[in-house]
């Protein structure tokens, strides 16, 4: 029998878990030649020691799961969004331009003006 389900991450856990995933990812030492069960282990193991307090203890299955099915696929997401808008190559945008429209999910309307223009429907979706 599978064990019960654990309750669902808050956007803090998220947080943690991802900043856990980067140093284990990281690090010179554990982030290379390593089987992928061991690197799993060592992103839960380091999840756990700095989680906030009064939340769960999450195990491998658990924080492989959520860093696959959520965090990973919606980061990808984003850098598919931010590469759109780089090969536009707005006229004078900089990293911090291209990441500020992506977020608002809008294009620059007239590169000449450098301003933000009505939103991209490609880019919403």
């Amino acid at each position: 029998m599978a064990p019960p389900r654990t309750a669902n991450y808050s956007n803090i856990e998220d947080v943690h878990l991802a900043k856990a995933w980067l140093d284990v990812s990281q690090d010179p030492i554990t982030g290379n030649n390593q089987s992928r069960a061991k690197f799993w282990e060592c992103v839960a193991d380091e999840y756990n020691r700095a989680k906030p307090s009064l939340k769960m203890e999450r195990n491998v299955r658990s924080v492989q799961c959520r860093m696959r099915d959520n965090i990973l696929k919606d980061c990808k997401k984003f850098n598919g969004c931010v590469r759109q808008i780089e090969l536009m190559n707005p006229s004078g945008a900089n990293e911090q331009v291209i990441t500020q429209t992506e977020t608002q999910g809008v294009v620059f309307s007239e590169p000449e003006e450098n301003m933000i223009g009505s939103p991209n429907p490609s880019l919403l979706t």
